[in-house]
């Protein structure tokens, strides 16, 4: 899960998940945690993710002052806690 969350922040999520699909290897629980990964790894990173780029732009047209520094914080605490909190509930779930 952890590569999948560094996947999605150095190339995006898409591409970080088809590159590591493979290594899934068709096992449900491993497509669970690498589908958490690349969902919660942008969050550190306001690149990673088209989504955060797309809510961005109009934010700044309506004047709006979102900068990286002032998201990051948050996205900086909720990243990680979504990850354990995903691997928790896969651990909880598939024990």
């Amino acid at each position: 899960m952890d590569l999948a969350a560094l996947g999605a922040d150095v190339v995006d999520n898409l591409p970080g998940h088809l590159a590591l699909e493979p290594a899934a290897d068709g096992s449900p629980l491993r497509l669970a945690a690498l589908l958490a990964g690349v969902d919660a790894g942008p969050l550190v990173t306001p690149w990673a993710s088209l989504a955060t780029l797309l809510w961005a732009a109009p934010c700044r047209a309506a004047g709006e002052p979102v900068t990286s520094g002032s998201v990051r914080p948050a996205r900086a605490a909720a990243g990680p806690a979504l990850l354990v909190g995903s691997v928790t509930a896969l651990w909880l779930v598939h024990g």
